[in-house]
């Protein structure tokens, strides 16, 4: 679409649901690492996120 038109994203709102929702977080995050023009918006509803966390460096605290 940016071949076409270089300011079609000053247009377009980008929506979805669920994995929709997921889908266009991971979207964003290649737009945004490729210094490619973000959309005007996007709706997002009850996206499935992945909420794994991996890291060495964090402690866990557990209540007993």
């Amino acid at each position: 679409l940016l071949d076409v038109d270089p300011n079609i994203h000053r247009r377009l709102i980008g929506m979805g649901d669920s994995s929709g929702g997921m889908l266009w977080i991971y979207l964003l995050q290649w737009i945004i690492s490729n210094n490619k023009p973000v959309p005007q918006g996007v709706i997002l509803h009850s996206p499935w996120p992945n909420l794994e966390y991996f890291d060495n460096n964090v402690t866990f605290f557990t209540d007993h």
